[in-house]
Formats: C-alpha cells, sequence, structure tokens
C-alpha cells in the first residue's frame, strides 16, 4: 500500500523527526492477529463453563484446547468474554488422531462443520494439513503476550494495551517493543495527535471517516518517544 497523496510539508517534517527519532518498526515489532478464514466455528462466547468444558448451544468443547481473544475491531478494553478453539501445540496443528483421543468433543464438533471449513480459500480447505487447522498461520506464536492491539480500520487513534499474556487476538494489529518498554507509555504515543496526523496524510481513506491503520502506514510512524540509540550523521 502506497500513501495517499504527497504532501511536502509533511514529508520535510518527518525527515526532521527522523534524524532525532526512530520510526516505529524500529522500536517495536507489528503482528498479525489469528486468521482462522471460519471465525464463526473457532470463535465462540460461552453460555456457561465449567472446569473441563466450555459449552455453547448444542456442544461442548474442552475449555484446554480453549484460549481467551480479541476482536480487535470492536474492542473498548472490557472483557468481550470470547474464546478461540486453538488445535495447535508449540505452533503445530495437532496431529489427527492424538486431537481425536485428547480432545473427543472438540473433534466431534469440528466434524460435524468439516464441510464448511473445506470451503475455506475457494474449496482450498480440503487440502489443509487437518481439516480443523487454520486458515492461515500467521500469530500462531505472535498474537500471545503482552502487547497492544488496534484495528485495522479507525476513525482517530484508537491503541490498547492488553496486558493478559494468554489472550491471543483478531481483526487487527498488535505492536510488541523490542526492548524493555512501558507499553502504556508506548499506548499514549500511538494515540496522540502525532499519530493522528500521520495517518491523516499517509493513508487510504474509507467511508464514514475511516482511515485505514495497515502495517504498511504503522511501521512509518514518527513520535519523540522513540529515542534513536545512536544520533543522524546528517
Amino acid at each position: 500500500e502506497r500513501w495517499e497523496f504527497f504532501d511536502k510539508k509533511y514529508l520535510d517534517k518527518i525527515v526532521k523527526l527522523n534524524k532525532k527519532y526512530s520510526t516505529l518498526q524500529d522500536v517495536a515489532e507489528i503482528h498479525y492477529g489469528i486468521a482462522t478464514l471460519k471465525d464463526d466455528l473457532y470463535i465462540f462466547t460461552p453460555d456457561k463453563s465449567d472446569g473441563q468444558y466450555h459449552y455453547f448451544g448444542e456442544f461442548k468443547i474442552e475449555t484446554n484446547l480453549c484460549v481467551p481473544i480479541i476482536k480487535a475491531s470492536t474492542y473498548k478494553g472490557a472483557n468481550q468474554n470470547l474464546f478461540l478453539i486453538f488445535p495447535y501445540k508449540n505452533e503445530k496443528v495437532i496431529p489427527h488422531n492424538i486431537f481425536k483421543k485428547n480432545y473427543p468433543e472438540a473433534y466431534k464438533y469440528f466434524l460435524r462443520h468439516k464441510d464448511d471449513l473445506s470451503m475455506r480459500d475457494k474449496g482450498g480447505g480440503k487440502n489443509y494439513e487437518e481439516f480443523y487447522a487454520f486458515g492461515r498461520n500467521q500469530g500462531l506464536k505472535t498474537s500471545f503476550g503482552k502487547k497492544i492491539i488496534t484495528s485495522t480500520m479507525n476513525i482517530v487513534p484508537r491503541f490498547y494495551v492488553v496486558n493478559d499474556e494468554k489472550a491471543s487476538f483478531y481483526a487487527g494489529y498488535c505492536i510488541k517493543p523490542k526492548k524493555d518498554t512501558d507499553l502504556y507509555e508506548l499506548c499514549d504515543a500511538l494515540n496522540s495527535d502525532l499519530m493522528k496526523e500521520h495517518i491523516s496524510f499517509v493513508s487510504k481513506s474509507y467511508r464514514g471517516g475511516y482511515k485505514s491503520y495497515a502495517k504498511s502506514f504503522l511501521k512509518d510512524f514518527v513520535h519523540p518517544y522513540f529515542f534513536k540509540t545512536q544520533p543522524a550523521l546528517f
């Protein structure tokens, strides 16, 4: 994605800032969230839960196969009570024989929806390593841990700190500092007027005043909080 239009004054401002301060991609990693390609089958709000199962509708899913997940596009800081069925161990999909043996309820659930799952990727889902695997492998590790999340589109900067290291996320991006940085101070920088100005100049526009907060636009954001370790030579 490219900058929406060229503004020499803003470009000059960025060049000056960048001589002294780093860009967001210099100080942090920006990651995509989980992509199942069939969220309505993997993500749910339980009707009730006990120590062994989450219950919803006519189904029950083993709790130790589920992780809390945040929908970044609608998140406002409060608990959304969403869970993700996560059939992975160490970033690898759990093999069929082990999955069927250790998680029989989840296996029955996915088997019921096997045809729907196979239709992902225009029918390419039938060729996945396991039929219950996610549509994409992104975020299997990087979506977890402490982070700052944002939606893919916002009217104004809308970044939130997530302290729950066991929580994953989807429908957005996360920012993770490369060094021991205070997440709340970084979040303040991301929610600043400087970010609003940056996005207004470089990002794509959509109906209703929304702007894209894609990684390609976020990565070049410069803020005085991002001190360079070495001064610029020119």
